[in-house]
C-alpha cells in the first residue's frame, strides 16, 4: 500500500514538471513568434523606411549674410559698395579611424587647397596673427591687449589675466612651435610617432613645408579649433576665388570632404587714396568689437564684418544690416535632409550721404601731392650728403640726391628680394652678387669684432658701429621689456660711451636680457664665455637673412659708388616702378641724361611721389568747408593708401608694408 501511494505521488510530480515546462516552452515560443514578426517588419516591411530614419537628424540655425549699406558722396557719386564673389569654406565633420588619421586628413586637403590656390595666384586665409617678418623669422602682427587677447584665444583661456607668465611672453616662434606640436595640431607626427615616409606619400604631404606654409596650414587648423562646438560652422579659406579654382573644388568634392564653395560680399570702394583715410575700411569682428556689439539684439556674430576705420566704423550701426535665419535639419554627415524653413529674410543695411565732394577730395589730394613734389625737387642738390648743423635757417635746407637714393632702398621702392629672383635681369643679377660679397665681407668682419675685447665700440669706424648697433637694436635680440634702463652698463652703450661690444653683450647675457629663443637651446652648463659665443654664432645666422640688413649694405654699396647712380636709377625701370617706354628710358640708356636730372624729373612728374620717397616733406593735410554751413567738402591726408586691399580679406603683406613705411600713410593727419 505504501509503494503504491509512493508510485502516485511520483507520477503526481511528474506531470506536474511536464505541464511547467511545457508551459514555459509556449511563453517563448510566443515571444519568439512576436520577434520573428518585428524582425520581418523591420527587415522587410519597414526595412528602407527605419534606414533612412537611422540617420542622425539634428535641426541647426544658419544664418544668410546680410549686404552693408552703400556710401555716397554729397552728389550721390559712389564711394562704397558690395560685390557678390565667391569662397572657399570648410568644416570638420568627416568621421576618421584615429586622431592620426584626422590630422593626416585635415593636413592634406588644407595644403592641396593651398597649393591651387597659389597656383591661381589667390591666398588663403591667414588664420594666425603671426608672420614671416623681414629677417625670415616669425613676428607678431599685433601688439598690447590685441596680442594679449590672440594668446588667450591659443590657448583656451576666456580672460587673458588666466595666462601663465610663460604664455603671455612666449614669442611668436615659440608660438609657431607650440602649434605645429604632436599633441596640438600634429603637423609633423602625432602621438609619440612623426608621420612615417609612407604615410605621408598617402596623404600627398611634403616632407618639410616653407615657413609661409606652415603658417596658413597652422591657422586654418586654429580657426577649427575656435569651432570646436559647432564643427556645422564652416570656416573661411579663402575669400574673391576664380572660377578655375571653383571648378577644382567641384571636380575634387570626395576627396575634400567638409570643403565646399560658397557666395559672400565683398566691400569695394571708389576714390582711389584720397578717400582711404575717410572711408576706412571692413575686417571680421573681433572679440573685444564682438562684445561691445553684443547687446544689438543678436545683430552681431563671431562672423559679422564691421567698420574697422573711417567713416565704415564711425556708421557701423547705420551701414550694418540684420542677417538672416533659416532652420534646416541635417544628417549625420551634414546633408540637409528636412524642410527648410525662414525664420527671418536678411536685411541691407542703410545707405548714408556724406558732405564730402568726391571730385573736390581727389583734386585737393592730388594738389597737396602736387605742392611737396614740388618742395622736394626744388631744393635737391647733386652732393652725396649735406651738413643741417652748419645752418641756421631751415629755409636753407637742402636735399642731397643719394637721400633720395637710401629712400628708395629704405622705404622699399626698390624690392632687394627681387634681385634674386631666378628670372632677374642682368642688371640686377649683378647688383645681388655685389651685395652677396659685401655681406660676406661684412660678416666675416663683425665675427672678429664680435670677440675683440680691445676697442671700445665709439672707436669703430662709422660703418661698423652703424653695424653692431643694428644687432643690438633691430635684430630682436635684446628683449626691450627685460632691459633694466637704468643699468650702468647699458646706459654707457646707449651714450655711446668707452665700451666694447663684448662686454655689453656678456653683461646682457648675465641680466638675462637677450630674448628667449634668439640662441638655440642645448643640453648641459655654459660658462658665460661659451654663452657669448653661441650668441654671436646665433648673431652671424640671424644676419645671413636679415633683409633690413641687406638694405644697409645695399645703401653702403650705393655711397661707396661700387652700384652706379644710373644702374640704380635704370634698376627702377627693371623692377616695373617705372614705364620704360618713356622718352627718359632712352635718355638715361644713352648716357644724355644725368642720374641727378631724371630723378628730379620724375619727381615733379610724380612718376616717383613723395609718400614713396618718405623723405622731409613728405606728409601734408586738408580741409575744405562750405562757409555759409561749415560743412566739411573734402577732409584731406596724404600719403593715403590703398583701402580695398584691407578690407574683406586683408592682405596682411601689404598691411605690414604699410607699417614699416616711413610717410605713415596709415596715420590721418587731416584729424589729428
Amino acid at each position: 500500500m505504501l509503494k503504491n501511494l509512493s508510485s502516485r505521488i511520483f507520477h503526481s510530480i511528474k506531470k506536474s514538471q511536464n505541464t511547467r515546462l511545457f508551459t514555459l516552452i509556449l511563453v517563448f515560443a510566443v515571444l519568439f513568434s512576436f520577434l520573428l514578426h518585428r524582425l520581418w517588419e523591420l527587415q522587410i516591411v519597414n526595412g528602407q523606411k527605419y534606414a533612412r530614419d537611422y540617420e542622425l537628424k539634428v535641426t541647426k540655425t544658419v544664418r544668410d549674410c546680410n549686404t552693408r549699406g552703400m556710401i555716397y558722396d554729397r552728389n550721390g557719386e559712389v564711394l562704397a559698395y558690395n560685390e557678390l564673389v565667391y569662397t572657399v569654406t570648410m568644416t570638420d565633420e568627416g568621421a576618421y579611424g584615429s586622431r592620426r588619421e584626422h590630422q593626416l586628413a585635415l593636413n592634406s586637403m588644407i595644403y592641396h587647397v593651398m597649393k591651387k590656390l597659389e597656383k591661381n595666384q589667390e591666398e588663403m586665409t591667414q588664420g594666425l596673427s603671426i608672420t614671416v617678418g623681414s629677417g625670415g623669422s616669425y613676428e607678431y602682427t599685433v601688439t598690447g591687449a590685441e596680442l594679449l587677447r590672440f594668446r588667450a584665444d591659443v590657448f583656451g583661456k576666456a580672460n587673458p589675466e588666466e595666462l601663465t607668465e610663460q604664455q603671455q611672453k612666449m614669442s611668436a616662434e615659440e608660438m609657431v612651435q607650440y602649434l605645429s606640436e604632436n599633441k596640438k595640431f600634429a603637423l609633423y607626427g602625432e602621438g609619440t610617432h612623426s608621420y612615417s615616409q609612407k604615410e605621408l606619400k598617402a596623404y600627398g604631404l611634403p616632407k618639410a613645408y616653407s615657413k609661409k606654409e606652415i603658417l596658413t596650414i597652422l591657422g586654418i587648423h586654429y580657426l577649427l579649433s575656435l569651432n570646436s562646438y559647432k564643427k556645422y560652422v564652416p570656416v573661411l579659406l579663402a575669400r574673391d576665388v576664380s572660377e578655375r579654382t571653383v571648378a577644382y573644388i567641384y571636380e575634387n568634392q570626395p576627396s575634400l570632404p567638409g570643403i565646399s564653395i560658397g557666395e559672400e560680399w565683398n566691400r569695394v570702394y571708389e576714390g582711389g587714396e584720397a578717400f582711404s583715410h575717410i572711408l576706412g575700411y571692413t575686417g571680421k569682428i573681433s572679440p573685444e568689437e564682438l562684445e561691445k556689439y553684443g547687446d544689438s539684439d543678436g545683430k552681431y556674430t563671431a562672423d559679422s564684418v564691421v567698420g574697422k576705420a573711417g567713416m565704415e566704423q564711425y556708421l557701423e550701426e547705420q551701414l550694418q544690416g540684420r542677417d538672416g535665419e533659416r532652420r534646416i535639419i541635417v544628417n549625420n554627415v551634414g546633408k540637409i535632409v528636412g524642410q527648410q524653413q525662414v525664420l527671418r529674410e536678411a536685411e541691407s543695411g542703410g545707405d548714408v550721404y556724406l558732405s564730402i565732394d568726391k571730385e573736390l577730395q581727389i583734386a585737393v589730394y592730388h594738389i597737396l601731392e602736387q605742392n611737396l613734389a614740388g618742395i622736394l625737387a626744388g631744393n635737391l642738390i647733386d652732393e652725396k650728403e649735406f651738413d643741417k648743423s652748419a645752418i641756421s635757417d631751415a629755409t636753407e635746407i637742402r636735399i642731397p640726391i643719394y637721400d633720395v637714393y637710401r629712400a628708395l632702398i629704405e622705404n622699399e621702392v626698390i624690392s632687394l628680394e627681387k634681385l634674386k629672383d631666378s628670372d632677374a635681369s642682368e642688371l640686377e643679377r649683378n647688383m645681388a652678387e655685389l651685395l652677396a660679397d659685401k655681406k660676406e665681407e661684412t660678416i666675416k668682419k663683425l665675427q672678429v669684432e664680435l670677440l675683440s675685447e680691445d676697442t671700445a665700440c665709439s672707436q669703430r669706424p662709422e660703418e661698423l658701429q652703424e653695424y653692431l648697433f643694428y644687432i643690438a637694436e633691430k635684430t630682436g635680440m635684446l628683449n626691450e621689456e627685460a632691459i633694466d634702463k637704468e643699468d650702468e652698463i647699458y646706459q654707457r652703450w646707449n651714450s655711446k660711451k668707452e665700451i666694447n661690444v663684448k662686454e655689453f653683450f656678456s653683461h646682457a647675457i648675465e641680466q638675462g636680457w637677450v630674448t628667449e629663443g634668439f640662441v638655440t637651446r642645448k643640453q648641459g652648463y655654459f660658462t658665460i664665455d661659451e654663452r657669448y659665443r653661441l650668441l654671436a654664432e646665433a648673431i652671424t645666422e640671424k644676419l645671413e637673412h636679415d633683409s633690413e640688413f641687406e638694405k644697409i649694405l645695399f645703401r653702403r654699396l650705393v655711397f661707396e659708388d661700387k652700384i652706379a647712380e644710373r644702374d640704380l636709377c635704370l634698376l627702377l625701370y627693371e623692377q616695373e616702378i617705372l614705364s620704360d617706354t618713356d622718352k627718359e628710358y632712352g635718355q638715361l640708356m644713352s648716357y644724355a641724361k644725368e642720374p641727378f636730372a631724371f630723378i628730379k624729373e620724375k619727381i615733379e612728374h610724380l612718376e616717383l611721389t613723395p609718400g614713396q620717397l618718405a623723405l622731409d616733406p613728405c606728409s601734408a593735410s586738408a580741409v575744405v568747408v562750405q562757409p555759409e554751413t561749415g560743412k566739411v567738402l573734402a577732409l584731406v591726408s596724404y600719403p593715403g593708401y590703398d583701402n580695398s586691399r584691407l578690407a574683406n580679406q586683408m592682405d596682411s603683406a601689404y598691411y605690414q608694408k604699410l607699417l614699416k613705411d616711413k610717410s605713415l600713410p596709415l596715420y590721418n593727419r587731416a584729424t589729428q
